[in-house]
């Protein structure tokens, strides 16, 4: 892709005294987890430490939960037949 990415950085409050900060594309859908690093080195190698290490934080991520909730049915299914989830 060649270009400028088209992104906005945007403040969500998460308790009374802290706050958030997550990338989202025009719509406001957040995007670290569909281009992350480190999920990168599960989808190359399950088994490496960083890949393992992923793997048990999405288990309670809400970015991930979020991002889940941001794909249509058919790629929920699709994620979630791919990385083992409920």
């Amino acid at each position: 892709m060649n270009g400028p990415l088209n992104v906005t950085l945007t403040k969500v409050r998460v308790s009374m005294t802290n706050w958030k900060m997550y990338l989202t594309d025009k719509q406001g859908i957040p995007m670290a987890c569909e281009n992350c690093k480190i999920r990168a080195h599960y989808d190359k190698d399950p088994k490496s430490i960083i890949g393992r290490i992923w793997r048990f934080h999405i288990n309670f991520c809400p970015g991930w939960r979020a991002y889940l909730k941001s794909l249509s049915e058919e790629e929920r299914i699709a994620i979630k037949e791919k990385y083992g989830l409920k």
